[in-house]
């Protein structure tokens, strides 16, 4: 069978129609959801790569497609070709879960940060919120003041840019709670403040006496 059918029949066998509903319901792509399960998609991008397909042979039409490219792209051993990788996945990316599933994989390109703070500065909002949650993922407890006052310096009024911005704070005060409010006293933006702090007093990992000094800042 050539590419096309395999992914034809994997999405016969493990499209779920109630997933695909529920799915829709979190998350807003532009995509069509097919309901499958991220176990089934981890399994079939290992299979793809296993066959020695090529990353550029992979279809990128559905939601799915796209998360099956960034596992595929997540085994590849070559650095320089994950990076390729990434920047063509990176160009089909238009949701918080697509974004922070993939992020969240891409292990063993700590030599490669600078792409990230490049990204940083990027025109698209997700791919803003990629970098983020791939440096908060991997970098942030051996750079966390270089990440925060990067992360912090960040100007931009997309929801979920601004949430990942919140996230990564709210991580920094489990890393550094001393080092991590100061860093947070230089952020001006009110949502970002508020969000960190709230997401802090989430954390079961924040004791009650600090949860409590932080609620004091809340703008």
């Amino acid at each position: 069978m050539n590419i096309e059918e395999i992914y034809k029949q994997f999405y016969l066998e493990h499209q779920d129609e109630n997933k695909a509903i529920f799915d829709k319901k979190l998350i807003q792509t532009s995509y069509t959801i097919k309901g499958v399960k991220t176990c089934e998609l981890a399994k079939f991008a290992k299979f793809l790569y296993q066959q020695k397909f090529s990353f550029f042979d992979l279809p990128l039409n559905f939601h799915e497609d796209i998360l099956i490219a960034g596992m595929f792209a997540r085994i590849e051993k070559n650095i320089k070709n994950k990076i390729e990788h990434l920047k063509v996945i990176l160009k089909h990316i238009d949701n918080w879960a697509t974004c922070d599933m993939i992020a969240c994989r891409m292990k063993g390109l700590d030599s490669q940060e600078k792409f990230f703070y490049n990204l940083l500065s990027s025109a698209q909002d997700f791919e803003i919120r990629f970098a983020i949650v791939w440096l908060k993922s991997f970098k942030l407890k051996t750079d966390l003041n270089n990440i925060l006052d990067k992360i912090i310096a960040i100007k931009n009024n997309n929801y979920f840019v601004k949430m990942a911005q919140a996230w990564t704070i709210a991580e920094g005060f489990v890393v550094d709670f001393e080092k991590t409010f100061e860093k947070m006293k230089n952020c001006d933006d009110k949502f970002v403040v508020n969000k960190s702090i709230q997401k802090a007093c989430e954390s079961f990992r924040i004791s009650k006496e600090r949860k409590d000094f932080l609620k004091k800042y809340k703008i």
